[in-house]
């Protein structure tokens, strides 16, 4: 979503005018002749009970403010939730069984260390019904990333990430570790991999990685 960005010193863009300007030209031929080609837009509708496309192994996709299942094959989208305003939604993912998904819901800092920001964690059936939160950020600032169901589907496994600082603002610390939720019972189960940046779960569920 960054846009890369480049510039030159003042006396040095002053000095090369013909560089500056084949560095321009040469872009925006190679744009042109991309533009050239067709391009096909993926159909987005909304998700209907029994109509999700390849419900359990479609693609979950963060668009902007929206939270989508692709059907890798066809290229059918349908959107399955909507972001309120100022909230994004990261790290979805199926459950093994593909009847429900989980994802997180970021409310961002936006640089006022006094106000309220961070994650919370919901569950929602397949085709974006009866979602509901399992984990609610109890401290603003506190981060849940790369979520990753158990294959019985009665945990998730997560990245816990949270940035202290003080009344006037000023850094104190960090904390990042795995940590393990109950899906039924909310119950987290802290520390289990200290010091852990986007833990996963191998495919067997034996071990982590």
């Amino acid at each position: 979503m960054l846009v890369p960005v480049s510039g030159c010193l003042r006396r040095a863009c002053a000095n090369r005018p013909r560089a500056a300007l084949a560095l321009f030209v040469a872009p925006l031929m190679l744009l042109l002749s991309c533009s050239s080609g067709s391009t096909q837009a993926s159909t987005v509708s909304t998700c209907a009970p029994g109509k999700l496309p390849n419900a359990g192994n479609g693609m979950l996709i963060t668009r902007d403010q929206s939270l989508a299942s692709r059907d890798m094959k066809s290229g059918s989208e349908c959107n399955l939730l909507n972001a309120p305003p100022g909230e994004f939604f990261t790290y979805p993912a199926w459950a093994p069984d593909g009847k429900q998904f989980a994802y997180v819901l970021d409310k961002p800092f936006q640089g006022d260390t006094t106000a309220d920001y961070g994650d919370d964690m919901y569950v929602a059936d397949a085709n974006g019904q009866n979602q509901h939160v399992i984990l609610h950020h109890t401290k603003s600032g506190e981060q849940y990333e790369s979520l990753n169901w158990s294959l019985d589907a009665k945990s998730i496994l997560f990245s816990y990430f949270y940035t202290d600082y003080d009344s006037q603002g000023q850094y104190k610390g960090q904390v990042y570790e795995a940590r393990s939720i109950d899906v039924a019972s909310g119950t987290v189960t802290p520390s289990v991999v200290p010091n852990a940046n986007g833990t996963d779960v191998c495919r067997t569920g034996a071990s982590l990685t």
